[in-house]
């Protein structure tokens, strides 16, 4: 008989992202892909329909997670 090894992922990321987590989250993304050849874009929006939301996330061009070849 064989034991199942179960892991537990513990999500470190914050629930929402205030304007300035997100400002920082877009640059560190931009940094990363542009110190590897890519040029990117990134933007930070406000999250959610309500207009007084605090929460913001960080969108690109990339797909899939990865930079589109042009």
């Amino acid at each position: 008989m064989t034991e199942e090894i179960k892991t537990k992922i513990v999500n470190t990321q914050p629930r929402s992202l205030s304007k300035k987590m997100a400002q920082r989250t877009a640059l560190d993304i931009q940094a990363f892909w542009l110190a590897r050849g890519h040029v990117i874009h990134v933007w930070v929006e406000r999250c959610g329909r309500n207009t007084l939301s605090r929460d913001y996330g960080v969108r690109s061009d990339m797909r899939n997670g990865l930079p589109v070849k042009k």
